[in-house]
């Protein structure tokens, strides 16, 4: 399970994070996977889904211990993610 808080409408809305933000691009045919931790927000017409796999958080993540879920997103938007410390 990822805890996600939906917002929608006009209005803006303040975030902190520890990281500077890095913004990506998701298009049609070129998802992307990233830690489900690591995601401040996405935007657009993306589907996300939860890979709750460790040989996969391996990879992407391979300095963290333990184990995680990778959000996988699908579509076209944008997501802005928590650069990984270190």
């Amino acid at each position: 399970m990822v805890d996600v808080v939906a917002l929608e409408g006009r209005g803006m809305v303040a975030l902190s994070v520890a990281s500077k933000p890095l913004p990506l691009s998701v298009r049609p045919g070129v998802p992307v996977s990233v830690p489900a931790q690591s995601v401040i927000m996405w935007t657009g017409q993306l589907t996300p889904h939860v890979v709750d796999d460790p040989q996969v958080y391996a990879v992407v993540l391979p300095s963290a211990a333990g184990s995680g879920r990778i959000l996988r997103l699908e579509g076209e938007g944008r997501i802005l993610v928590e650069q990984a410390a270190g």
